[in-house]
């Protein structure tokens, strides 16, 4: 009996028996582990091999498979190959109460574990590393050193390095260290955790945490050294941190952060950012979070925005359905709305958890609201009214009144007042403007005058930097409300498309003027036809005594011939202006045939040269009468004008 007890110990001990009896008893009696062995090969006594193991258990969602693992009893050593573990949480393990851990160090061999994946996946969150390796190696009795290291973890769109190293003795783990660093062209982060965490009751911990980011022009570092236990949960610590930001330069931060694993705290929260400060305190827990935030003397001019900004915010959060409220006072002091003219700009703004909002913006120039409902998600429709006070700006201005509505999808804003500034604004009389942006591309306008003697509308592709449709028109504007001596009236219509340069725009169209009266001096109607090309325009001026070709480029300089009646011989007539005088048998008269030419500025007559040739001149008015004995030469070169008879 002994010896066959004794050739059966040898049997599992020496020979392959061993190995298959172990991966038998491995898959029979794993509780809620489901075990299986592809194959072993070696002995228990001198080292074994099991190859292909896969492992499941349900209640932890978790599934591995290790290509295989090797032991030597002889050197007290394990190797894991090729572990790949995937892990899909599926429901909530009930909380056991806290107890004293105590690591078994003195029977745990030493660990090499090479070529490792773990997938991670829980809800929308999913963590994958890939060539992972880890180590454990004793340095005593019971004391041992665990080394981690995953070169390539992806977390969403991001790739982080993760290195990781604990000093192990039974009731304790100290110098912890876990290291991560985002693997990334355009963002450098680095985090690493410093700790200590004794494994008795209450299992005290002391960390220290260092955030460092590095991505275009921002870098900043936060540190957070905390103190407290694990069980029951219980840490506090302070903040700190430094760093630039973009536009807002170099900034400062400190506070104290407390947690009971309910809720955390922060508080005597201070950022010294803009040559101000920012102050507050805040709360989370119960998928709530609550925020008081306050800012004091910070300078936007580094924003691009001048004046201080001072500001005081209250909000709370509902995470779990996505729902809060809020309640905002700001005042920007020392804004230029105009120049040399300062104003304070002020905002209020309420948002409830029903989703109501409503917002105010108000200072000398203007008083906006908007009012609607709006929520976390991005929704929002608000209805906007309001009004413009752009007599800071413009002289004789009236208000100009604001309504619209906001909508993620769209913008549709209408303004109205009662005329333009200047007196031809006052003439032309009310004015409205509709607009509407869809798709935060397409932009529609339509801008009027309310009495229908012209407007423009427009269709813009924001996107393309393209006027897909562009007309202009006046119908029948009396020439008074231009300039209160003329009288007569003008239709005009203008219609292109192009790139919103004038360089790309290309317009075609026409205007014209009857019945024009000047100081009771009457003209032929008058008309042109007119294109822009190329920032160029062309335009061809024909009236019953009139004609001219006119070319107007971007330098502002003018191309313009004109023939004043029609050529000289047979069928010759002249242009001719006249007015009647009450009491008067003949009236007041100009009779001119010739040409004009000019070419040049409009504003710099050095620069201009021009001619002018006139066949016959007859000027009579007021009892007199001047006229010329001959054709008449003028030229204008230089500033100079020279004056001669040509025969």
């Amino acid at each position: 009996m002994v010896a066959a007890l004794a050739a059966a110990l040898f049997a599992l001990a020496c020979t392959p028996l061993g190995p298959l009896a172990l991966a038998r008893l491995l898959e029979r009696g794993a509780g809620e582990w489901q075990v299986a062995v592809g194959g072993q090969e070696g002995s228990l006594l001198f080292g074994f091999t099991l190859a292909e193991i896969h492992c499941h258990n349900r209640a932890l969602g978790l599934e591995a498979q290790i290509a295989a693992l090797e032991f030597l009893p002889w050197a007290w050593s394990a190797s894991v190959r090729a572990p790949s573990v995937r892990i899909e949480p599926v429901a909530q393990m009930a909380d056991e109460p806290p107890a004293d851990i105590e690591l078994p160090l003195a029977i745990i061999p030493d660990i090499a574990i090479t070529e490792g994946r773990l997938d991670f996946v829980a809800g929308d969150f999913a963590l994958a590393a890939r060539d992972w390796h880890a180590s454990y190696g004793a340095t005593g009795d019971s004391a041992g050193v665990l080394e981690l290291a995953m070169p390539e973890v992806q977390v969403g769109e991001r790739t982080l390095a993760v290195t990781g190293g604990l000093q192990l003795s039974p009731r304790r783990i100290d110098s912890g260290r876990i290291d991560a660093r985002v693997v990334d062209d355009s963002l450098h982060l680095a985090a690493r955790i410093s700790f200590g965490l004794g494994l008795a009751l209450p299992q005290p911990l002391q960390a220290v945490t260092t955030l460092q980011i590095e991505a275009d022009s921002l870098r900043a570092e936060l540190t957070a050294v905390l103190d407290g236990a694990l069980a029951p949960l219980r840490l506090a610590g302070d903040l700190t941190g430094a760093g630039v930001m973009p536009l807002a330069g170099a900034m400062a931060l400190r506070g104290r952060v407390q947690t009971d694993g309910d809720f955390v705290v922060l508080d005597s929260l201070a950022v010294s950012v803009l040559d101000g400060e920012l102050t507050g305190r805040g709360r989370y827990g119960a998928d709530s979070l609550s925020l008081l935030l306050a800012g004091s003397d910070l300078d936007m001019a580094p924003l691009a925005a001048e004046g201080d900004l001072g500001f005081e915010l209250a909000a709370t959060v509902d995470l779990l359905e996505l729902r809060y409220e809020a309640d905002v006072r700001a005042r920007l002091r020392g804004v230029e709305l105009a120049p040399a003219q300062r104003a304070d700009v002020e905002l209020a703004g309420l948002h409830h958890y029903s989703g109501q909002t409503q917002v105010e913006l108000r200072s000398a120039a203007f008083a906006l609201t908007a009012q609607g409902a709006s929520d976390l998600d991005g929704a929002y429709d608000l209805a906007l009214s309001g009004q413009i006070a752009p007599d800071l700006w413009l002289d004789a201005a009236v208000p100009v009144a604001i309504a619209g509505r906001a909508r993620p999808d769209s913008l549709a804003v209408s303004l109205r007042s009662d005329h333009l500034p200047g007196a031809v604004g006052v003439a032309l009389g009310p004015v409205a403007a509709d607009l509407v942006l869809s798709d935060n591309r397409h932009l529609a306008a339509d801008i009027r005058l309310e009495r229908g003697m012209g407007g423009v509308r427009a269709q813009v592709d924001l996107a393309r930097a393209r006027v897909d449709t562009l007309e202009a028109w006046l119908d029948k504007l009396p020439l008074q409300c231009i300039a209160p001596a003329l009288d007569g009236e003008v239709d005009a219509l203008v219609q292109g498309s192009g790139g919103l340069s004038l360089g790309e725009l290309a317009l075609d169209g026409s205007i014209a003027a009857e019945n024009v009266v000047y100081a009771e001096w009457h003209s032929p109607d008058i008309g042109a036809v007119l294109a822009l090309r190329q920032g160029i325009v062309e335009a061809a001026v024909e009236g019953r005594d009139v004609r001219a070709t006119v070319r107007w480029d971007t330098t502002q300089a003018l191309t313009a011939d004109v023939a004043l009646g029609r050529p000289a011989g047979p069928g010759a007539v002249a242009a001719r202006y006249g007015r009647s005088v009450a009491g008067r048998a003949e009236g007041d008269s100009l009779v001119v045939q010739g040409e004009v030419y000019w070419q040049g500025p409009l504003d710099d007559l050095r620069a201009a040269s021009a001619r002018v040739a006139l066949d016959s001149l007859a000027w009579r008015a007021e009892g007199w009468s001047v006229h010329s004995a001959g054709p008449l030469a003028i030229a204008l070169d230089e500033g100079t004008l020279n004056f001669a008879r040509t025969r």
